[in-house]
């Protein structure tokens, strides 16, 4: 981040983590669990998601401090993808469905910055 904002990078959307716990390949890989393993609103695998949200407060805290090293410099922004997909996941009747590109042929990675290119445009139109 350092050598983006040296090389007089104006604008930096430093995008948070998904929430991980309710990716179909992470409930396929993972099933089941006793206890609180899955969230009872979301079906999410419970830890996962805890992680992602570990990371993403820290992944902020280090964009504040990253802020105040070049007041002015740059504008760094932080697009969170975590509440989006979460609010989807847990209520997809309240946001229907979107175009899907028939994306079967993609492995894991390429499905991924599919899914995350798209939600961070999302993000970034809707706020």
């Amino acid at each position: 981040m350092q050598a983006v904002i040296a090389a007089g990078a104006r604008t930096v959307v430093v995008a948070g983590m998904i929430p991980i716990g309710c990716e179909p390949e992470m409930l396929a890989l993972f099933p089941g669990g006793a206890g609180n393993y899955y969230d009872p609103a979301s079906g999410c695998i419970t830890r996962f998601n805890a992680l992602a949200e570990l990371h993403n407060r820290e992944l902020q805290r280090a964009l504040h401090e990253l802020r105040r090293a070049h007041p002015g410099a740059t504008a760094v922004r932080y697009a969170d993808l975590y509440g989006p997909v979460a609010a989807a996941v847990a209520s997809p009747k309240e946001y229907g469905t979107l175009p899907v590109l028939y994306y079967k042929s993609f492995d894991f990675i390429e499905k991924m910055i599919i899914f995350i290119t798209v939600l961070l445009n999302l993000t970034l139109f809707i706020s």
